[in-house]
């Protein structure tokens, strides 16, 4: 009984060693199969790593396009505000020439009458008297007339007897045979013409042949 009760422990740790070596490749396994489930995890966490870098490119992609978008709808409305502001520019421009036209315009209309007369009078002169000194100084005035109107931009519509009737620039009083010009062409010049910067303000009163006479 003594000898059993001296094998009992013995053979007890025997067993337990046995059970333990037996047991130990299962457990080998079990870890190793528990070991596996985190490496597949590690895996899965470095392929899913880069997915965040992927999708901030693409919104930083898509943030670039709208503000592309955005610059060029920008630039298109600066350009036509532009080209607004040069088309306003150059029709004010064109508004106020046609008013400094028009005001310009109205006061020579009424000082033309004054030129005409002044011509008239130095028409009318008798030969005894024109080389006065009031009619030396009637001559200056006359000048000075002219020159103020010319800086104005008034000047005399050009036309000599011979040249072609253009009813744009001239106005027939008749029309007449001549024995110099042909049809169409100017005998004389009965009253000046004028023109304000390109505009007739009065056209040249002429006498027209109708046509050469034998």
């Amino acid at each position: 009984m003594e000898n059993e009760a001296e094998q009992t422990p013995v053979e007890e740790q025997v067993e337990r060693a046995d059970v333990a070596g037996s047991s130990a490749p299962e457990a080998g396994e079990e870890l190793k199969t528990e070991s596996e489930p985190v490496q597949v995890a590690d895996v899965e966490a470095a392929e899913e790593g880069p997915e965040p870098q992927v999708d901030e490119l693409t919104l930083l992609g898509e943030q670039l396009t709208e503000a592309q978008a955005k610059a060029s709808e920008y630039l298109d409305g600066w350009q036509r505000a532009r080209a607004e502001l040069a088309n306003y520019r150059r029709r004010e421009e064109q508004r106020r020439k046609q008013m400094d036209v028009e005001v310009k315009s109205r006061l020579l209309i009424n000082l033309i009458p004054v030129l005409d007369d002044l011509g008239r009078a130095f028409e009318m002169i008798p030969e005894g008297v024109q080389d006065s000194p009031w009619v030396e100084g009637l001559s200056l005035v006359g000048q000075k007339l002219e020159t103020v109107l010319e800086k104005s931009g008034l000047s005399v519509v050009s036309v000599e007897p011979g040249d072609a009737f253009d009813p744009k620039f001239h106005e027939a009083v008749t029309h007449e045979p001549s024995r110099d010009f042909e049809e169409g062409r100017i005998i004389q010049v009965v009253q000046r013409g004028y023109d304000l910067s390109g505009t007739v303000l009065r056209p040249a009163l002429v006498r027209v042949s109708s046509g050469k006479t034998d």
